[in-house]
């Protein structure tokens, strides 16, 4: 689920393996709740981050900014997470997911 400043529900949903979701400019960041932390990533830049949290956790409060997310999350590990190279290139449309 993604929230605005204001508690508004800007996104509620599953995402598919592959899916995205793109942030809207706003006055003030949007906050994220995710089950399975672990298999979200951020892209900030075209830098992939994460993930959100370990396995199956639950990510809480997490500002949707540039700025939060680079400050809180390292650069994506894809030795830690072997399908994260093609999960990549689905998200950023970059080559041929193989």
């Amino acid at each position: 689920r993604v929230t605005s400043a204001s508690g508004a529900t800007l996104f509620e949903g599953t995402l598919n393996r592959g899916d995205s979701y793109t942030v809207a400019e706003a006055d003030a960041a949007p906050v994220l709740r995710s089950g399975n932390a672990g298999s979200i990533y951020f892209v900030v830049n075209g830098v992939t981050m994460g993930p959100a949290g370990p396995g199956a956790t639950i990510a809480r409060n997490v500002e949707l900014s540039a700025d939060a997310i680079s400050a809180n999350f390292a650069m994506a590990d894809a030795g830690a997470d072997p399908d994260l190279p093609e999960v990549a290139a689905l998200v950023l449309g970059v080559g041929e997911a193989q």
